[in-house]
């Protein structure tokens, strides 16, 4: 497994436990993190998204 499946691995994990208890204020605020923005580049990159 390389780093970015890793990574994208761990964040997803990590989100799907966040917002299953998040009000919908919380989950806006954790996808302006740098973390998210970095999932979502590098999930486009890896063609995970079409």
């Amino acid at each position: 497994m390389t780093p970015c499946t890793t990574f994208l691995r761990q964040f997803d994990l990590g989100f799907a436990c966040l917002e299953a208890g998040a009000n919908g204020e919380e989950v806006t605020g954790m996808s302006r993190t740098r973390t998210a923005k970095t999932f979502m580049l590098l999930a486009g990159a890896a063609g995970i998204f079409g």
